[in-house]
């Protein structure tokens, strides 16, 4: 259980770390990351905030030959929406597709950074509760004090006078 719980923890820290880390990189630098596969072209944008996945069929690359590619962007005021048929925000997410001038359909996601941040704080700090009640339960009883409430149980160790819980085994 604590196994799990600290590799929810360390998981959770590294969603905060990488999404505040590309969120405040994304206001400095706009990039381009793309790859293809063997059905489809790939196309990740990050600039002010937020970030655009394209998925195109086929090899759209412009560097042919090539499966990956990173690209440092003009200053871009937001993402290049430009072509797009874009659904409205939605906490931080948006879809859309690509207008009728595209040769292929194109399938566009846009999310802003701090949903990530956020969800990597959420899964921080539950984990993190649950962590510091355990070890402060477990030195409780190592003590010889009640777990629920930390009362000292020497004068009555089966049940607590002060909260009335029953003693429970002690941690070795």
């Amino acid at each position: 259980m604590l196994i799990l719980l600290a590799a929810a923890l360390l998981l959770g820290l590294v969603f905060l770390v990488a999404g505040s880390v590309l969120w405040v990189r994304s206001y400095c630098v706009s990039e381009q990351i793309s790859w293809r596969t063997d059905s489809n072209s790939w196309f990740v944008t990050s600039t002010h905030g937020s970030f655009m996945v394209v998925v195109a069929p086929g090899d759209m690359m412009s560097q042919r030959g090539s499966r990956w590619a990173h690209l440092i962007l003009p200053d871009y005021p937001s993402l290049p929406t430009t072509g797009f048929i874009m659904k409205p925000w939605f906490l931080g997410f948006q879809t859309g597709s690509a207008d009728q001038w595209q040769a292929a359909p194109l399938s566009v996601f846009a999310m802003q950074w701090w949903p990530i941040t956020l969800c990597g704080l959420l899964m921080t700090l539950l984990p993190a509760r649950l962590l510091l009640s355990t070890r402060r339960r477990n030195q409780r009883l190592r003590k010889g004090l009640c777990a629920k409430c930390g009362y000292d149980l020497r004068a009555t160790p089966d049940q607590c006078p002060e909260c009335g819980a029953v003693a429970t085994t002690k941690v070795t």
